[in-house]
């Protein structure tokens, strides 16, 4: 079962990586992206009825990792000699002897967590590049170098210095899924449920098969991220420590963005340190995928703005930080249950934040709109706002995560807020949106139907989730 849901949504990749494979001649494609997001499956799925030898590499010495792959190697080719225990001595050997082989239908050869061969042998991906160079050249292979630590991958592989650099046939960087696809791990939650895991959880298929549809929320949240043997309680410590030198200040940045401090300055007031050290460990951040800079729609430069706030983008990595790590001596300690009543009281406004980028995907996913994001000025600002440059449209949108239903001043403040967005003021369409968790008001919707506006409650959205590309006017 979790075979096919793991799945959910990886048909452009394995449609990249077949179209690779058909094609003559050697392919070395990387594959990469965070831990637990799915590559190792996507590749047993597309390996599975070709001709292949998949390595795993760990953290042994250069000497375990040859004797490891050398028996591999002689169970698919039933060499006697590398299975009575005969192996390769370095591995310019290794690719020797796959030279000297023939292969009628193209070979596979997979070797995943690849930065731990780099860690055993600093000069490994030099091997490789000669490698691919000199013997595979001409061979009809398909070479495949996976890795979860993206810093790594990206130095030895992807970078323009990397000796790998220019070698490759395409790269693969596997994301998280979106929200779209959270019904497949979840079937029997409801979509209200569906958000609130999602903004739990985020898009990493391993961490979605830890909840169970069958039970409440809250009781996954205390078996799952209060039990300290669990992998959702460790799992971003060994992220983090695995991609970063310098940890501690890391953690303490992504503390302070996980209770709102989301500007520059309030991150350091936050965290006692100096504005002027934070930028490059913001940096690492962002180009890691923890974190991303947004800056009001209308801001021309994403870069270079003075006005940009820094959120955390993934899901799991914000409630870790916000609900887990502040707590973690009371969780050591036994004191779960004040640890939940903690949760309880702060998720929904935890959720409402993710529940602004789920619509903002939803706009994506049923609109033509391309731009899709924040609009705030001074002390104004509106969870979303979407433009056309070509069609000069522009969609205004207000979200609400409440037990009570939307009221007529919520949707009468959003158009007065919008007159206050410069774009195209005099030659725009402008149209208006709202979406909320509990519905809306009878006179709510009165006034929106009057006006052509838009209105989506929890089922409205599930409905035009579930049509695919259907699209609204």
């Amino acid at each position: 079962m979790h075979m096919l849901i793991q799945f959910i949504n990886r048909v452009e990749e394995l449609k990249f990586l077949e179209s690779l494979y058909k094609e003559e001649g050697c392919i070395f494609i990387p594959i990469y992206g965070r831990r637990r997001v799915g590559k190792t499956e996507l590749i047993k799925v597309f390996i599975k009825d070709k001709p292949h030898v998949y390595f795993l590499a760990d953290s042994g010495n250069e000497a375990e990792q040859l004797k490891r792959i050398s028996y591999i190697t002689g169970q698919f080719f039933n060499d006697a000699s590398l299975l009575s225990g005969l192996y390769f001595r370095n591995w310019n050997d290794f690719f020797t002897y796959l030279g000297n082989k023939e292969f009628k239908k193209k070979f596979v050869l997979v070797i995943d967590e690849f930065p731990y061969l780099v860690y055993s042998n600093k000069g490994i991906s030099s091997i490789f590049q000669l490698a691919l160079d000199e013997v595979l050249k001409h061979k009809n292979i398909f070479l495949i170098l996976c890795g979860s630590s993206i810093g790594m991958m990206e130095k030895e592989v992807l970078f323009y210095k990397a000796p790998l650099y220019g070698r490759r046939s395409g790269q693969l960087k596997l994301e998280p899924l979106k929200f779209g696809n959270i019904n497949g791990f979840l079937p029997k939650y409801d979509i209200k449920n569906e958000i609130i895991a999602y903004s739990i959880l985020g898009g990493i298929p391993a961490y979605l098969t830890k909840f169970s549809d069958d039970i409440d929320i809250f009781v996954n949240i205390s078996e799952k991220f209060f039990d300290k043997n669990s992998v959702l309680y460790s799992e971003a410590e060994i992220l983090l420590k695995e991609e970063l030198r310098e940890p501690n200040l890391y953690f303490s940045i992504l503390k302070a963005l996980s209770f709102g401090k989301n500007k520059l300055s309030e991150i350091a007031n936050e965290i006692d340190e100096p504005r002027t050290s934070l930028p490059r460990y913001l940096l690492t951040l962002e180009n890691l995928g923890f974190i991303k800079k947004a800056v009001s729609i209308d801001e021309k430069h994403l870069h270079k703005s003075r006005k940009g706030i820094y959120k955390i983008s993934d899901n799991y990595l914000s409630f870790w930080f916000r609900f887990i790590y502040p707590n973690k001596s009371y969780i050591e300690e036994g004191k779960t249950e004040f640890v939940l009543q903690n949760v309880k009281k702060y998720l929904p406004s935890y959720v409402s934040f993710v529940f602004e980028d789920i619509c903002k995907e939803f706009i994506k996913q049923t609109t033509n709109f391309v731009k899709v994001g924040s609009w705030w000025h001074k002390d104004n600002e509106i969870d979303i706002v979407a433009i056309d440059e070509d069609k000069k449209e522009i969609l205004f949108v207000e979200c609400q995560w409440k037990e009570e239903t939307m009221q007529i001043d919520i949707v009468k403040n959003l158009k007065e807020k919008s007159e206050l967005v410069n774009w195209n003021n005099k030659n725009r369409k402008e149209r208006f949106a709202l979406f909320s968790k509990s519905g809306f008001s009878k006179k709510c919707l009165d006034y929106c139907k009057e006006n052509n506006i838009k209105t989506f409650d929890l089922k409205g959205m599930k409905k035009y989730l579930m049509n695919g590309s259907f699209k609204w006017k």
